[in-house]
């Protein structure tokens, strides 16, 4: 089954399209005749309006014809530079053209004995000696690559090309033989000194012309014979429609169809911006394009009065987002994601310039080495079209972008896969985040959990011993008073049982006071005790203990003051043998006192050792 089809869509027309490139009749007449009569033309247009399809499906051709008086036609040579790369193997300008035109003469002949004196010359004059009655015509294509280059490589190129359209015999090629070093045959002579009869078209973005005036200090003249490719008018737009679906040929992958005239218009309109805007090749090819698909998968339901599918705007869609579902489209028949992520890369990456909206071309293998197989490349190249390819002088092909047109689209996609890809990973980071935060959660409830445990615990312990030790302290105190007032009361019977009768009742009751006073102060500790360990639970200092103990001390201090207070005053009631046994009272509760302050001393620094010891 064929697989030509009768829209090229964004891939330029070739010589082989041209029974089906309509639309350019006159501009093709008039660059022709421009072609013939000039040695230098310029042909520009805004990218999209078709300067490569008309230079290959109609110019080209006819400049090829046979003319009048049975003249042959022009020898075309089509020349590319390529876009400009560091890599440390890349051609020069002048080597590219050098490599082209060395694999289409005769290698060997006698241009070679010069060495490098004039290289394009040389390869020139090798080339014409292959086809003698044909003018050579060079046309270079998307010339706005030159540019790219560095500005020595430019002006080495321009100073050669100047060589061969301005001098029949170079100087440095008079040169050599002025030197004799070089002896030539009469029909070598013959050759060297027929006229090189050379022509050649400059096609250029017509927002890159200004470029051309870094060539007028070898070319002056390139500025001087111009034309202008315009937009197509809605007259010519038509015949591109319509002429291609009609064409009768049984070797289209399609069968012909139709549009109805609301599906011409719609068509039209969208490409005019309703009459607004000037209409554009590329992209009305690639709406027919969309148009002959649907036809081919069946979509198109609708049959004129002879039968044959009829396109009605239904069928067409949203005429804006054609461009991008064709990129889509061609996405989709990538086989895995892994593949479909690196031919994106390779286009939306590797095969564009974003920040000029430029086109790169890449050779074979590069390409390759980012990981594009045989398969998939022929897939983009031959089945979409996406790509076209350009062979390499030194082998292989070289890669780009098949128009100008697809860059925006493609630059759309791009951003908006940008856009995905960071929404993954933000959400990728955000689920991690999550996660993390989890377990951090968890393992800080569990430690918190732990530490509460093993404080409780320690505060248990600690509280524990702390208490042991001050109702240890407490329980001697007691023991020591209730010995005290046990021998007390003894000796003061024996000493003065019947002398001091009243001096002891009242020492008695004074003693039973203290007695009621310090069981209340026992009282007071073991709450204080009970306070403090909340306390230590809410986390105030540790020396909190030491403090409520000095204090306590410091009340015995002041209770032991009035038992003195009281012995002065009985001195001053009693006899002096009274004062004697309150003197000895005196003593033993000085004792007693020392024995107290000791023991609460004791108990305070082991508890607060104790309370190091378990933090």
């Amino acid at each position: 089954m064929s697989t030509a089809y009768r829209y090229p869509g964004a891939q330029p027309f070739t010589p082989n399209d041209r029974r089906i490139f309509y639309g350019r009749e006159e501009d093709t007449r008039r660059l022709v005749e421009k072609i013939r009569l000039e040695q230098m033309v310029v042909l520009y247009a805004k990218s999209g309006l078709g300067k490569s399809s008309l230079l290959n499906a109609a110019v080209v051709p006819r400049l090829q014809e046979s003319r009048e008086g049975g003249r042959a036609g022009v020898f075309a040579v089509p020349l590319r530079f390529g876009s400009y790369t560091e890599a440390g193997d890349a051609h020069t300008p002048l080597q590219n053209v050098l490599e082209r035109l060395r694999a289409l003469g005769r290698a060997g002949d006698w241009t070679g004995r010069f060495g490098e004196a004039v290289p394009l010359w040389q390869a020139l004059k090798s080339v014409q000696g292959l086809h003698p009655d044909q003018p050579l015509l060079l046309i270079l294509d998307q010339f706005e690559e030159l540019f790219t280059y560095p500005p020595a490589q430019i002006k080495a190129f321009a100073a050669q090309l100047a060589q061969a359209l301005y001098e029949r015999i170079p100087k440095p090629v008079r040169a050599v033989l002025e030197r004799q070093a070089v002896t030539l045959d009469a029909a070598e002579q013959e050759a060297l000194f027929q006229p090189l009869n050379l022509k050649v078209v400059f096609a250029i973005r017509s927002d890159r012309m200004s470029f051309l005036d870094e060539l007028k200090d070898h070319l002056p003249d390139i500025l001087h014979k111009t034309y202008q490719l315009k937009p197509l008018t809605r007259l010519q737009a038509e015949d591109a429609i319509l002429n291609p679906a009609y064409h009768n040929d049984s070797d289209f992958a399609v069968q012909r169809f139709d549009y109805t005239d609301e599906a011409l218009d719609f068509i039209l309109n969208f490409l005019s911006g309703g009459g607004q805007a000037t209409i554009e090749t590329t992209q009305l090819q690639i709406i027919c394009q969309h148009a002959e698909h649907l036809v081919e998968d069946g979509a198109v339901r609708q049959r004129n009065q002879a039968g044959i599918p009829q396109v009605r705007p239904d069928d067409l869609g949203d005429l804006s987002r054609i461009y991008r579902r064709y990129y889509d489209a061609m996405l989709d028949e990538i086989p895995t994601d892994e593949e479909r992520l690196t031919v994106r890369k390779l286009i939306e990456e590797d095969l564009i310039f974003e920040p000029d909206k430029r086109r790169i071309s890449l050779y074979e293998g590069i390409i390759h080495g980012k990981g594009i197989s045989d398969e998939i490349l022929s897939l983009l190249v031959n089945k979409h079209h996406l790509l076209r390819a350009e062979p390499n002088m030194s082998g292989g092909y070289t890669y780009e972008l098949s128009h100008d047109t697809l860059v925006e689209p493609i630059l759309e996609a791009k951003h908006a896969r940008q856009a995905e890809e960071r929404r993954r990973e933000q959400e990728a980071l955000h689920r991690q985040a999550e996660a993390e935060r989890r377990e951090a959660e968890r393992r800080a409830e569990e430690a918190l959990a732990k530490a509460k445990e093993e404080a409780a615990l320690r505060v248990k312990a600690v509280q524990g011993r702390r208490l042991a030790y001050i109702l240890a302290g407490i329980a001697l105190i007691a023991l020591v008073f209730v010995g005290f007032y046990y021998n007390s009361a003894k000796r003061a019977t024996q000493e003065a049982e019947e002398n001091y009768q009243m001096a002891r009742e009242h020492l008695q009751a004074s003693l039973g006071a203290q007695i009621g006073e310090i069981k209340t102060s026992i009282g007071v500790l073991v709450q204080d005790t009970i306070i403090y360990r909340q306390a230590e639970e809410g986390g105030l200092v540790k020396d909190a203990a030491d403090s409520i103990m000095a204090l306590k001390i410091e009340e015995k201090n002041l209770k032991i003051k009035g038992l003195e207070q009281d012995v002065i005053i009985y001195e001053q009631a009693r006899n002096d043998s009274l004062v004697e046994v309150k003197k000895k009272e005196i003593e033993r509760l000085r004792s007693i006192k020392d024995s107290l302050n000791s023991v609460l001393k004791e108990a305070s620094g082991q508890s607060t050792e104790q309370l190091t010891a378990s933090q």
